[in-house]
């Protein structure tokens, strides 16, 4: 189950992958799939607490399983995928491959890569969660969301700190570590360290368009073993998750932009859709975004680029919002319903009309307040 955790994920962002883009090196299209599949998996639960049925690991496998299968059919029916490409899909003979050209100089960058990847998820494997911010909020939420499965449940039962900060934040990293949970690991820290490998991968590849390879990998190299990154990826916080979504967004909309390629558009405007579900701070990011990305779009004549990019973005980024302006709104509809309950039952008793009309102005006073 513990290696499930992550290939289910992965697999679906695969599969949904294909129907966004197409003609992408196999390895740049699985660290697609890991940082995608994990971000729509979260959607996915959170959308079953909306419709009220608990996100148990049965019902999201389900869930999930039904989307991969329509997403299958439809790529089928299309000639998207077919027996033959999959046969040809060899990521072994690949890897032999490239190794088989490397230079010296490149042989010893990658070596680099490969024991700081390493160390990366060695690090945080072996040391449980224990940063403030994350055995406060993010990793909290989550062993409440896994025991309760349920964000509304969990909202109302917890007691140690009030509902307001419990959903303060959008629930991507929450729901990952949920999900990890509900797989049986003993702590999810290994989400970002493979996100880490994800967004090396990504970036080298962005880079490759544009410079040598041996170019590409040193620069990759400079972004792996930056101090901030490297720090972010071994922890707990949401940091390198903001991080990942908003550089994967920006780098496959510069690449649509420099190459007109069908795809990545829609990647970037995903990308940056999750980069919303992970904090409340994506919003100047995006406009800026969106300004350079209309001047283009004018320059170039593809007056419906900027459209389909803000229209992928806000189908994200304001579901947190209206899910907590829901919850409290019903919150305040129990306080006001059992006040009215008291004030009822008091005024029914000619012998204590005072206090009646005590409890009445309490009640004016916490309708001016609400």
């Amino acid at each position: 189950m513990l290696i499930l955790g992550l290939l289910f994920p992965t697999l679906f962002g695969f599969i949904i992958s294909l129907l966004i883009v197409s003609d992408v090196p196999i390895f740049e299209r699985i660290s697609i799939a890991y940082g995608l599949g994990f971000g729509l998996l979260t959607l996915a639960m959170f959308f079953l607490n909306v419709a009220g049925v608990k996100f148990s690991l049965i019902n999201t496998v389900i869930l999930i399983s039904a989307l991969m299968i329509l997403s299958l059919i439809y790529l089928l029916l299309r000639h998207r995928i077919s027996c033959a490409s999959l046969r040809e899909l060899n990521v072994f003979k690949k890897i032999r491959q490239t190794i088989s050209s490397l230079s010296i100089f490149e042989g010893i960058i990658i070596g680099l890569l490969t024991f700081f990847l390493l160390s990366n998820i060695a690090i945080s494997v072996y040391w449980p969660v224990w940063e403030y911010d994350a055995l406060s909020m993010f990793d909290f939420r989550a062993r409440v969301f896994a025991k309760t499965e349920s964000i509304s449940e969990a909202a109302r039962t917890i007691t140690i700190i009030s509902p307001s900060y419990f959903l303060a934040y959008p629930p991507l990293a929450s729901l990952v570590n949920t999900w990890l949970y509900l797989c049986g690991w003993a702590h999810p820290k290994i989400f970002c360290p493979l996100l880490l490998i994800s967004l090396a991968i990504i970036s080298y590849y962005s880079l490759r368009d544009y410079s040598l390879r041996y170019h590409a990998l040193l620069f990759t190299l400079i972004i792996v073993t930056n101090p901030g990154i490297y720090f972010y990826a071994a922890s707990s916080y949401i940091n390198f998750p903001f991080a990942f979504y908003f550089a994967a967004g920006v780098m496959y909309l510069y690449r649509w932009m420099s190459t007109q390629k069908r795809g990545f558009l829609g990647l970037a405007g995903i990308f940056f859709a999750l980069f919303a579900w992970t904090r409340r701070e994506s919003i100047p990011f995006f406009w800026g975004s969106l300004v350079v990305l209309i001047i283009f779009a004018v320059s170039q004549r593809r007056f419906f680029a900027p459209i389909l990019f803000a229209l992928l973005y806000f189908s994200v980024e304001p579901l947190w919002k209206i899910y907590r302006a829901n919850f409290f709104h019903s919150q305040y509809s129990v306080v006001n319903t059992a006040i009215d309950t008291v004030v009822a039952s008091v005024a029914s008793s000619s012998s204590i009309l005072e206090v009646s009309g005590t409890f009445g102005l309490f009640k004016s006073l916490f309708d001016f307040a609400q």
